[in-house]
């Protein structure tokens, strides 16, 4: 029993000081800084939380009209302080920073009380000139007759007021926030039903255009992380008839009273409110509300009027501001959140995931299981793996922030980043609580616990590429257009047509399109781009640009090698909602639609009156459009959760395949080489291309919202396998059929990196997680490198024996697991980090090594021109010259220090040319040299026969 300051509690030292050891770049004061205030805010309310319990035994709450009443209140917004500031100064008054909610304001609520008296600080300043000459009420009256009016001195009326009608010591209890209480998925129910019953009633262009009525009266209810049952969250709704006095207390920035978890003796839990300072008679009661929102519109309605020298403009934060938002947008897109539900779908036979969610505390309460037996155990993996996101959210969060700031203010802001990242992290695991509370709801009402994403096998994903065919063969056969008809006739299949043969058709499909789209008209011209023709009077243009779209979107599924079943719940239905009349707005009302169907009864109902019983439905897809958007409390009480809206928004081509049928079908047309580039660059972009495509290549893409139950796409492998392999080979194809310059190509790959479009990126580079490395075996028959599938479960080591045949127990089918086939393409983007060490035996001099260069970096094949050995016999120096290069570069290499900068010949030297160019100061890109033109009677010099390389040979990546 007691109070508990914070329910949900994370060592932010412990993480701080594991990302900075981690990250060398972060070793500076700021460090310290940060550390040193989250340390100290979070000791501060877990001692005054104790010291309150301790002096509190009995919590006998205050009485209303006794120790304390409610008064009408006045509040002061940040430009009537500011004005009241400015004004001391410039009068050479002392304490003007926060007379203004200390005396003028006080003094005027008063007045108000007893005369009818102008809201303005001007008519208390009068008064208390007159009472006792105040210096500051002086240097308003001055600084109002020099500006000649007294509306910047205007105080705000702010609704009902606490104040207390004696003196109140500190760590004295208050009362309890008391209400009707809801769990997530409830209150998320109550916020969807009401939603809904706006947009019958105003319309639904109205309801979403029009702000809701003001009605902040729920507060958080967290059950501590100490509780046998675990961490668990509940809504306390303050609105209905059981409320207290504790809903009238006003929010101030630097508030007088604080909040706390309330544990009685028998295990009950209550929000209680508690003095932090002590309180004269006369003066208001707040508190900081720490409320937070997605919505900028709600963020920039929620003023701020407590009138504090550290007011914040807002009673609420928007956690969707750009700078809180870095670590998220940089870190955990939405496909990274699909690659992490996928794994957690996953059979696994690790335990790990235990420790972690024990060690956050969340148990049997969080997922919502007091009454059943245990959670579903991919829910579990899930959850802990969102946990690793959000630990390195809480350590990197507030660097971020200062360098938001910018480094000239890290002494002023260094603990406003502190305490932001602070409420970012309770409002991350709060929305994470009702995303997983919203699943289980669903899987109750579904009786469905099964996993939601199924990878499918190599079969399954044949038959997605035939339907695809299919439906494209099905479309020949209805068009009209003699040569796309012939285009399309490498789409028919047969039904038992393999991975590899549905491929080849499609790639020579695409062959057949761009053939047919070829005499489509130039893109428009840079100057033209804002004032683009019309399409709509040229059919065959638009079908020439659908064609265009087409292909491309054949070469995606192509390229795709990972599909993942999405598995529908079916549609669920709860019980339905009391919707009164003042939680959906004011009536009779200038902005909405007068035809809407309920707007007739909200007219004639009154306020207080049950509009209507409102149900919520849950769509087929609602289960993983809320763990995907766990982050996101508003998409979690959108009325149209899993109607598959959300997710076409947020996969569409980084997790969903446009379909060509589809595309041909629709024929918008609008695609062209522009939109191709954008295409490209996207797909390029490491960052860009885990995000949704941009909205003019998605209109041409996705000309219908229907979610396909089979998800993939490259940008997908990319985030499962850690190889960018394939979606490369798109961007290259893309490059080359826009037929972009060579300088072009020439200038993109030579920059180190690609710059991202959020300027926020580039700060986050080198502080994300790593990871997981993508694995690769050789056989050893053909000798050949297969890349291991990311969900394969294979020990690799040098002892591992491994033929082309094995990989048919990893899902592929016999036709392809050959040593036939060709070896996959090593990307440029991929690093061989782990590999057999260079025997001994094998430094002898003249023989021929890998080595990395001290100077660039780079691995390049060199020759052993001297070895110095110990009395044991082994090499402990080893002079290396590198093959083409000056005998000035020649490097000396003492082992074992140096021994991971060498490794068997071939391993590494031959798969990085572009990294051997740049170090020898040449283009990434060699430029195709022009031949020159002989005269008949020159010589002409015979071309050298090539030397064929030795069979390569690559280890683990």
């Amino acid at each position: 029993p007691g109070l508990v300051a914070a329910a949900y509690a994370v060592d932010d030292d412990a993480i701080g000081e594991k990302w900075r050891l981690e990250r060398a770049v972060q070793q500076d004061e700021s460090h310290a800084r940060v550390v040193i205030n989250g340390v100290s805010d979070r000791l501060c309310t877990a001692v005054v939380a104790r010291v309150c319990g301790e002096v509190n035994e009995q919590y006998d709450p205050l009485v209303l009209g006794v120790d304390v009443q409610e008064v009408p209140g006045l509040g002061l917004d940040c430009y009537c302080r500011r004005t009241v500031q400015l004004s001391c100064e410039w009068c050479g008054v002392e304490g003007g920073k926060d007379a203004a909610r200390k005396s003028l304001a006080p003094y005027l609520r008063d007045l108000s009380e007893k005369e009818r008296t102008p809201s303005f600080l001007t008519h208390a300043a009068r008064r208390l000139w007159h009472e006792k000459e105040d210096a500051v009420s002086g240097a308003v009256l001055a600084a109002s007759s020099f500006l000649g009016s007294d509306a910047w001195f205007k105080a705000r009326p702010k609704g009902t007021a606490v104040v207390a009608s004696k003196a109140l010591e500190a760590n004295l209890y208050v009362c309890d926030y008391l209400g009707d209480v809801y769990p997530p998925y409830r209150w998320l129910e109550k916020l969807a039903s009401t939603q809904a019953v706006r947009r019958l009633a105003l319309g639904q262009q109205y309801a979403d255009a029009v702000p809701p009525p003001e009605a902040f009266h729920n507060i958080a209810l967290e059950r501590p992380q100490q509780d046998p049952l675990g961490y668990a969250l509940l809504w306390v709704d303050a609105g209905g008839r059981n409320a207290s006095f504790a809903s009238s207390l006003s929010h101030d920035c630097d508030g007088n009273v604080a909040t706390s978890v309330r544990v009685d003796a028998e295990g009950n839990l209550g929000v209680a409110l508690h003095t932090t300072r002590p309180i004269k008679a006369g003066e208001e009661l707040a508190f900081d509300y720490a409320a937070c929102t997605s919505s900028e519109r709600e963020w920039r309605e929620a003023i701020c009027l407590c009138g504090a020298p550290s007011c914040r403009g807002s009673f609420v934060e928007l956690v969707a501001a750009d700078e809180l938002q870095q670590c998220l947008k940089r870190a955990h897109n939405p496909l990274d959140a699909v690659a992490l539900l996928l794994r957690a779908c996953l059979p696994s036979q690790s335990t790990d995931y235990t420790k972690t969610l024990e060690q956050h505390g969340f148990k049997r309460a969080f997922f919502d299981c007091i009454d059943d037996h245990t959670p579903p155990v991919w829910l579990e993996r899930y959850v802990a793996e969102l946990i690793s996101f959000l630990e390195f959210e809480r350590g990197q969060l507030p660097y971020a922030l200062l360098r938001y700031y910018g480094r000239d203010k890290e002494g002023e802001n260094g603990s406003a980043a502190a305490v932001r990242a602070r409420l970012v992290l309770e409002q991350r695991v709060q929305s994470l609580a009702c995303a997983v509370s919203v699943a289980r709801r669903v899987q109750r009402l579904t009786r469905e616990t099964g996993e939601p994403l199924r990878m499918a096998s190599s079969e399954e994903a044949a038959a997605v590429l035939r339907q695809r065919l299919l439906k494209l063969a099905v479309f020949a056969q209805r068009c009209s257009d003699l040569k796309l008809r012939e285009a399309l006739r490498s789409a028919h299949v047969p039904e038992n047509a393999t991975r590899r043969t549905c491929r080849d058709a499609m790639l020579a499909c695409r062959t057949a399109l761009l053939a047919y789209a070829a005499d489509a008209p130039p893109p428009v011209a840079e100057e033209k781009k804002t004032k683009r023709l019309k399409t709509e009077d040229d059919p065959g243009l638009r079908l020439r640009q659908s064609a265009l779209c087409a292909a491309d979107a054949l070469l995606l599924a192509a390229h795709t090698h990972t599909f993942v079943k999405v598995s529908r719940r079916g549609t669920a239905t709860a019980p339905g909602v009391e919707v009164i009349r003042d939680d959906v707005g004011k009536f009779p009302c200038k902005s909405c639609d007068t035809k809407a169907p309920l707007y007739s009864d909200a007219v004639r109902t009154q306020p207080q009156d049950v509009l209507r019983v409102q149900e919520r439905t849950y769509g087929p897809l609602a289960e993983v459009e809320a763990l995907i958007r766990w982050h996101d409390a508003d998409a979690l009480a959108d009325p149209d959760l899993g109607a598959g809206l959300l997710a076409v928004k947020d996969l569409r081509g980084c997790a969903l395949l446009p379909d060509a049928a589809d595309i041909l079908e629709a024929c918008r047309g609008g695609y062209d080489a522009t939109l191709q580039r954008q295409l490209a660059d996207a797909l390029e972009d490491p960052v860009r291309r885990n995000r949704p495509w941009p909205d003019d290549v998605s209109r041409c893409f996705f000309p219908a919202t229907i979610v396909d139950e089979w998800w993939g796409a490259p940008s997908l492998d990319a985030a499962l396998e850690s190889c960018a392999a394939a979606v490369l080979d798109v961007v290259k194809t893309l490059r080359n059929v826009t037929g972009s310059l060579e300088s072009e190509i020439e200038s993109a790959a030579s920059s180190p990196t690609t710059q991202s479009e959020d300027p926020g990126d580039g700060a986050l580079a080198d502080a994300l997680p790593d990871k997981p490395p993508s694995r690769w075996v050789a056989c050893d028959l053909c000798e050949k490198w297969r890349r291991v599938p990311w969900h394969a479960s294979i020990e690799i080591d040098e002892n591992t024996s491994f033929k082309c045949a094995d990989q048919v127990q990893w899902g592929v089918v016999p036709d392809e697991a050959s040593c036939d086939i060709p070896e996959p393409s090593f990307g440029e983007d991929d690093v061989v980090f782990d590999c057999s060490s260079l025997p001994d035996a094998a430094i002898v001099e003249g023989a021929k090594v890998d080595a990395r260069c001290g100077q660039t970096g780079c691995w390049f094949d060199a020759r052993v021109i001297s070895v110095e050995r110990n009395d044991e016999g082994k090499a402990v120096k080893v002079g290396l010259h590198f093959v083409g290069w000056h005998k000035k570069f020649d490097e000396v290499y003492e082992l074992p220090r140096d021994s991971e900068k060498l490794a068997p010949h071939r391993t590494f030297s031959s798969h990085n040319p572009t990294a051997k160019r740049i170090a020898r100061g040449q283009a990434a890109v060699p430029s195709k040299q022009k031949k020159r033109k002989r005269s008949s009677g020159g010589a002409t010099r015979k071309a050298a026969p090539s030397v064929t390389q030795g069979t390569r040979r690559r280890p683990a990546k």
